[in-house]
């Protein structure tokens, strides 16, 4: 009897929706969390992570206590961190792009500036055999 009611009670505090324990949703958004600062996001999505890790802090805390809230808070700390990491995966590109487009734009200006050169060659090449 005392083991059919502590899955009870295990599956109410400890299970999600989709059948997983605190423990494992807890060790994805750790994981989502280490994958969100690979992808820079403390550079590129700063305020996201801080509060992907707050709220993996305060699960932390809410699970050494037992507490039933945990779940919902680790759940909203994976999907916060998942959010950060997309965020500072596109920033980052989007940055990268616009360095591109001045790369571009240089070397767009250096080809019409050869060009000119070119047919400034060409046309002295002319005068000069029609000489």
């Amino acid at each position: 009897m005392l083991c059919i009611l502590c899955s009870v009670l295990f599956s109410l505090i400890g299970c999600g929706g989709a059948g997983q324990s605190v423990e494992v949703l807890f060790a994805d958004a750790s994981s989502q969390l280490a994958s969100a600062q690979k992808a820079q996001a403390e550079q590129f999505a700063k305020s996201e992570f801080e509060e992907a890790r707050t709220l993996l802090s305060e699960a932390t805390r809410l699970i050494e206590g037992g507490d039933a809230g945990a779940l919902s808070l680790t759940k909203k700390a994976y999907a916060k961190a998942r959010l950060a990491e997309a965020l500072a995966r596109q920033r980052k590109a989007e940055t990268e792009a616009v360095r591109f487009e001045a790369d571009l734009e240089k070397a767009m200006a250096e080809a019409d500036r050869a060009r000119l050169e070119r047919q400034s060659a060409e046309r002295e090449l002319d005068q000069g055999s029609s000489d």
